[in-house]
């Protein structure tokens, strides 16, 4: 069911739902005015008792001594009396009769908005079975196409079966032709089991989007992903020194990045020997060059060039030997590595060799 199907639905609901309650409203209505009719009647009807009963007894002697006798008003009182409660009782008659032609009106109306309501309801009944006619054509129509819709994917699939078992026959002559021999040639554009199995899910989610719910089609749909899921697996088989090639070729490429890992690791250890050597050198000559300057001034409080002053030091910070205060900077090794740049290190080749 579409929303516009039960939208109207819905509205024909309410009519019924509105119906109901006007037929309710109007036998409340026709309860009370009834009801008003029996009151003004049983009133009227008391009214002219009492006035007949009050001219009896003003006419008849006996009847009045009775009322005497019983302290009853005397006739002319009861007479007025009566006369008053007629009196407004007809007063109220056009009150009550313009309410009873009121409600009249009003049952008038109701009455038509029933017949309108009738019509409205046998309209919309009349609508709805068009409509009901129209989407069953329609749906009628649209799973007809689907049908030839589908019958024209078997079709194809069929033929691109015939295909694919050509190709197959065509290769595996190929394969005992060559009897496993190797060949350098580029690959052709073969068609694969996946493609149709793809494109016959693809066919049965259409058909069943559609609206289609045969069960042999979808029968005959399933087994057709069946037999592509086969060939598949057949094809697969059918290529051993395939994969036996893709799996060589993956160890050498695993050799190689074996073998370039470690001409890496190997310059990463020459390179950091090398910069070893190059620190423990520069602590050297920093010794040697801070050694010839402190002999300069001596200790503490001692001439230049002396071994005396306050505190004499050692030899290494204040106080060396006279032959080594001697010497200078220029007689110290030429060797100083940081003047110098350090020499690249060649990249290696695959053998190992700069």
């Amino acid at each position: 069911m579409t929303e516009a199907d039960a939208a109207l639905a819905s509205q024909l609901e309410a009519m019924k739902r509105r119906r109901r309650e006007l037929r309710e409203l109007r036998e409340a209505e026709e309860a009370q005015i009834l009801r008003s009719l029996r009151d003004i009647n049983g009133r009227r009807a008391a009214s002219e008792m009492a006035m007949a009963e009050a001219t009896a007894v003003a006419a008849s002697p006996r009847a009045a001594s009775r009322a005497s006798e019983a302290s009853l008003p005397a006739g002319s009182d009861a007479r007025d009396y009566n006369a008053r409660r007629l009196e407004r009782q007809r007063a109220k008659e056009p009150q009550l009769r313009s309410d009873l032609q009121a409600l009249q009106r009003r049952r008038q109306v109701l009455e038509q908005q029933r017949l309108a309501l009738n019509r409205r309801l046998e309209e919309l009944a009349t609508g709805e079975k068009a409509r009901v006619a129209e989407l069953a054509d329609r749906i009628d129509r649209r799973q007809a196409d689907s049908a030839r819709g589908l019958r024209r994917q078997m079709e194809l699939a069929a033929r691109r079966e015939e295909k694919v078992d050509d190709v197959d026959r065509a290769n595996r002559a190929v394969q005992d032709a060559l009897a496993g021999a190797e060949l350098s040639r580029q690959p052709s554009t073969s068609y694969h089991a996946e493609s149709i199995l793809n494109e016959i899910s693809s066919l049965r989610q259409f058909y069943i989007a559609n609206g289609g719910a045969d069960a042999q089609t979808l029968k005959r749909m399933t087994d057709m992903m069946n037999e592509a899921l086969e060939l598949e697996r057949i094809k697969n088989d059918r290529q051993p020194w395939r994969r036996e090639k893709e799996e060589a070729q993956k160890r050498r490429q695993a050799a190689l990045l074996d073998a370039e890992n470690r001409r890496l690791y190997e310059d990463l250890q020459a390179l950091q020997e090398r910069n070893r050597e190059v620190m423990r050198a520069f602590a050297n000559t920093e010794a040697a060059d801070a050694a010839p300057s402190a002999r300069s001034f001596g200790g503490f409080g001692g001439p230049a060039g002396g071994t005396g002053g306050f505190g004499a030091a050692t030899a290494q910070f204040g106080n060396p030997p006279p032959a080594a205060a001697a010497a200078t900077p220029r007689q110290l090794p030429e060797f100083q590595p940081w003047r110098q740049a350090p020499q690249p290190i060649g990249r290696r080749s695959k053998n190992g060799r700069a």
